[in-house]
């Protein structure tokens, strides 16, 4: 049963003076209640439906989001500065502790790229690996940094079960969750992995396979348990195209995801992918900002070095849009700040 989503105020704040007094004011929304249900399936989903009684989340007015007269193929004069990278995976794709040693270089490499927000969001599958405790350490550490502990929940037929619960235990510790779907009909295999993954799409519809996908984003939005989703058009990643128009196969999701008062991420790793395009597409984020959606910066990092990958072309993107809000989040209550 999808869970009616909580009405929160969102607090927005110049980033130069953010940055200033050095901490984040913290709008009020509760933490969500966390669903029991699964996210996982075999077969192809039907939509899930909508509330019967839809959330009242006071829309976002455009006038804040968009800069008047900008469209999405001009330039902005305003030339940004990205400060915030919200998904990495300082364990990369296998368990490793975290201790000063691992995290050391990645507080580093955000300040000389002149990132003061970085979140960490390693898989839920490597969850023992997470030291709440030396994160702490690691803000001792770097106190003119603002380390956010993260983590990024899939929909892993094999370990999303245990990680939910990894979840739900440690929620008060945690700032920030990210939901991600990694997961279609083979449940020993990701679709998204390189090249291999490509072989999932060979003789099917992908059309029928866009639905799949969106379908189970849903789902995992659904759980209550994430403040985000990552790379929202990640079935693109090996090039295939649906032959309807890609609005038309996002729309309900965009909406389920705005009455869930989630936020999506901008994302430069599909610059590393085959490819060759940012998450998500164009069409997209012109969905998402017409229904007032936040946005995050993201690298997707798996190495210190991947860091803020790409981000001064990821900022001219967002000029380009006119965005000039993004959201970062402690405690799991997310604060829109100017760029």
């Amino acid at each position: 049963m999808v869970r009616q989503p909580r009405n929160h105020r969102e607090t927005r704040h110049d980033f130069n003076k953010f940055s200033r007094a050095g901490r984040v004011q913290r709008d009020n929304r509760d933490a969500r209640a966390h669903s029991k249900q699964g996210f996982y399936r075999r077969s192809l989903l039907s939509p899930i439906p909508r509330a019967a009684n839809p959330a009242k989340i006071p829309r976002c007015p455009l006038s804040r989001l968009i800069k008047p007269n900008v469209g999405a193929n001009q330039r902005s004069t305003t030339k940004y500065q990205l400060f915030s990278d919200y998904h990495t995976h300082p364990q990369g794709h296998r368990v490793q502790r975290y201790t000063q040693t691992l995290l050391q270089p990645w507080a580093d490499s955000a300040r000389n790229l002149g990132l003061t927000d970085i979140a960490f969001t390693d898989h839920d599958r490597y969850h023992p690996g997470i030291d709440f405790d030396e994160i702490d350490r690691l803000r001792e550490r770097n106190p003119d940094l603002r380390i956010r502990a993260g983590i990024e929940l899939d929909n892993d037929p094999i370990h999303s079960t245990v990680g939910r619960n990894w979840i739900e235990k440690h929620w008060d510790k945690l700032d920030f969750v990210l939901g991600s779907i990694h997961f279609l009909d083979r449940p020993d295999q990701m679709f998204d992995s390189v090249p291999d993954g490509a072989a999932q799409f060979k003789g099917r519809n992908v059309d029928a396979m866009y639905a799949n996908y969106f379908g189970r984003v849903r789902e995992i939005a659904a759980t209550g348990l994430i403040d985000c989703l990552a790379h929202l058009d990640l079935i693109k990643i090996h090039g295939h195209r649906p032959s309807a128009e890609i609005g038309g196969l996002v729309n309900e999701t965009l909406d389920f995801i705005r009455a869930q008062n989630l936020a999506i991420e901008l994302s430069t790793a599909g610059w590393r992918k085959p490819v060759n395009e940012p998450y998500p597409g164009n069409r997209i984020i012109e969905l998402a900002m017409q229904k007032g959606i936040p946005f995050t910066t993201a690298s997707d990092a798996h190495s210190h070095a991947q860091l803020g990958d790409k981000f001064a072309t990821l900022a001219q993107r967002m000029e380009s849009f006119g965005i000039q809000e993004v959201c970062v989040f402690q405690g799991h209550k997310r604060s829109q700040l100017l760029l």
